[in-house]
Order: structure tokens, then C-alpha cells, then sequence
């Protein structure tokens, strides 16, 4: 009795296979791996984007309460030089900023009812104060510049 021809898969055929399954693999995982690193920088900048709206926040605050009571300490123009360092305790990341709030007289003639002001804030993380990066290859912008110009009324 002939026995029926029974046909696996040969050695050639089980290496190309183990091989595309591989390659497969290995692009998932790069993906991956990308895919986690875009999540943390953009983490990082939604981050920074909030601290900055939240020291321009601060700087609306005090210029205010300086035209409420305009016999307390002068407020001397914040020319942007004095940089400021901040750690996020949660992730253990250092913010440095710095704010530049000066008037700016958009309409001419109003300064009679309240003053106008130009702030911006620049944010950086993982920088040194003059712009260097930390270790941090590849992982592109590290720094955010956020600007408003605010009215403050006269009382």
C-alpha cells in the first residue's frame, strides 16, 4: 500500500517566514518607541505652554495691584533678563523662564484711563539658562514663547 505524500514546509520556507515575522515585530516596536517619545515631548510642552500662561497669569496680578495702590513699591518694567528656575517635583523636570512685561501704547491718548502692556515669557526645560540642551538629543524644541498684551484700568 502507498502511503499519501505529505508535504510540510521545508527549511527555506520556515526561515523566510520566521524572518518576515521578525521584521514585523521589529517595526511595531520602533513605532512604539517613537510613538512614547512624541507622547513625552508633547507632555513636556503642554507642560511648559500652562506654567507660561500661568506666570503671565501672576504678571496681569501684579500689574494691577500696582495701579490699585500706586504709592506701594514701584513696579520697575521687567526687561527679561533675570532668569528664573523651577523643578517639577512630579517628573523631576527643571523650568527656567523668564517674563518681559512692558507698556505698550497701542492707542495714543488713553493713558488718562488705564495702561496697556506688552508681556511675554519665554520657557525653557532641560537647558541651561543661555540655551544649551542637557542630553537631550532628539527630542527637538525645548523652549515656548507665550505673549499677551493686557489693559489695566486706572481706579
Amino acid at each position: 500500500m502507498k502511503r499519501p505524500a505529505v508535504r510540510g514546509l521545508t527549511i527555506g520556507e520556515l526561515v523566510v517566514a520566521t524572518g518576515l515575522l521578525a521584521l514585523m515585530v521589529v517595526t511595531v516596536m520602533v513605532l512604539f518607541g517613537q510613538m512614547l517619545d512624541a507622547t513625552s515631548k508633547n507632555a513636556l510642552v503642554s507642560q511648559g505652554s500652562f506654567f507660561a500662561e500661568t506666570v503671565i497669569e501672576r504678571e496681569i496680578y501684579a500689574l494691577a495691584k500696582h495701579h490699585r495702590d500706586p504709592d506701594a513699591n514701584p513696579l520697575a518694567p521687567n526687561d527679561g533678563s533675570a532668569w528664573i528656575s523651577f523643578t517639577d517635583e512630579t517628573n523631576q523636570t527643571e523650568f527656567s523662564y523668564h517674563v518681559d512685561s512692558v507698556p505698550a501704547h497701542i492707542v495714543p491718548g488713553t493713558d488718562d484711563m488705564g495702561l496697556t502692556y506688552s508681556i511675554q515669557v519665554e520657557v525653557r526645560w532641560w537647558q541651561s539658562k543661555e540655551g544649551a540642551a542637557r542630553n537631550r538629543q532628539g527630542y527637538g524644541k525645548m523652549h515656548l514663547k507665550r505673549s499677551r498684551i493686557v489693559y489695566v484700568p486706572k481706579p
